[in-house]
């Protein structure tokens, strides 16, 4: 039963898991955004992304206890995980996805290319390393900003909610504001009137990839600090909750990303709480498909007028 007491720490749980589900749902949604498919390889970028930061862990050696070694290692880290990640996902778009679209494939063989990418990528890491559940050392993990109601907020919790939160925002602003993301907007609305326009939708395809490229880095990194472990097929979950709470929140849309991200993960981690661990999947597409009943677009349903690219 869950407890007024208890409260803080379920909300907290739920929020730092819509977070990492965040990373997921815009990479979802920028990529539906421009090409109108669901990308089902995304994921991978993401397992990939933790298990180069197992690596680094084993490159790295024993990791300095000061705090500048932690953040030199946590930088490094990131930027790493974030390089391979928007190499991996340029590699699919200019030599799988791109191919495809000149060969004027189907969408839903385009979602089924991209489902077994997924699965070559998911089995090389089990390749690589192993195919069992692998631990992570974070130095910092335990490091204690403050403690409310009983609760203890981490460094590693103002990471997971500061990096998703701010990218989600930065994308939004540069998504509104700047000429190259008032651009995806045109391909958005009407791909053929933008390339008449004199837009590249490769072009604009290339950079969607590599901005989802960011993004899988900077998520697979907040999952294994989060929870200092990982698995060759830890995308096909994030994948799951992370297409749903795109859905949720409405497809394409950033804020809507956000907003579904957070739901769910507040409604997994409450009903956890209510009826038990075991049926916290169950309870959050149960969720799914009522809001969805009511609400076929979404939580967010954008409103875009004529744009000028």
């Amino acid at each position: 039963m869950l407890l007024f007491r208890e409260f803080p720490a379920y909300t907290l749980d739920g929020l730092l898991v819509g977070c990492i589900y965040l990373f997921l749902a815009l990479g979802y949604s920028l990529v539906y955004r421009v090409l109108k498919i669901i990308d089902l390889s995304f994921s991978a970028a993401t397992t990939v992304a933790t298990f180069l930061a197992l690596a680094l862990e084993g490159w790295w050696g024993p990791i300095p206890g000061n705090w500048l070694g932690q953040i030199g290692f946590t930088l490094t880290t990131v930027a790493l995980a974030v390089a391979a990640c928007v190499a991996l996902r340029l590699l699919l778009q200019v030599g799988m996805f791109q191919q495809l679209r000149r060969r004027q494939a189907h969408n839903l063989v385009i979602v089924i290319a991209s489902l077994g990418a997924y699965y070559v990528i998911q089995e090389a890491m089990g390749l690589w390393k192993s195919d069992n559940l692998l631990s992570y050392t974070l130095p910092f993990s335990d490091s204690v900003l403050f403690t409310y109601a009983g609760v203890q907020f981490t460094i590693v919790d103002a990471l997971v909610l500061g990096v998703s939160l701010s990218s989600a925002l930065a994308i939004g602003l540069w998504l509104r504001y700047s000429r190259f993301g008032r651009s995806v907007t045109a391909v958005a609305q009407d791909p053929i009137a933008a390339q008449l326009n004199g837009i590249n939708v490769n072009v604009t395809a290339n950079v969607i990839f590599a901005i989802t490229g960011i993004l899988a880095g900077l998520g697979g990194v907040m999952y294994i600090f989060d929870y200092t472990n990982t698995q060759y097929n830890v995308g096909l979950g994030l994948a799951v909750n992370g297409l749903i709470a795109a859905l949720l929140g409405g497809m394409g849309n950033v804020s809507g990303a956000v907003i579904g991200s957070v739901v769910f993960g507040l409604v997994e981690s409450y009903g956890s709480a209510i009826f038990g661990s075991t049926w916290q999947d169950v309870i959050g597409y149960v969720a799914l498909v009522v809001l969805l009943l009511a609400l076929p677009s979404g939580l967010v349903r954008e409103k875009v007028g004529p744009i000028r690219a």
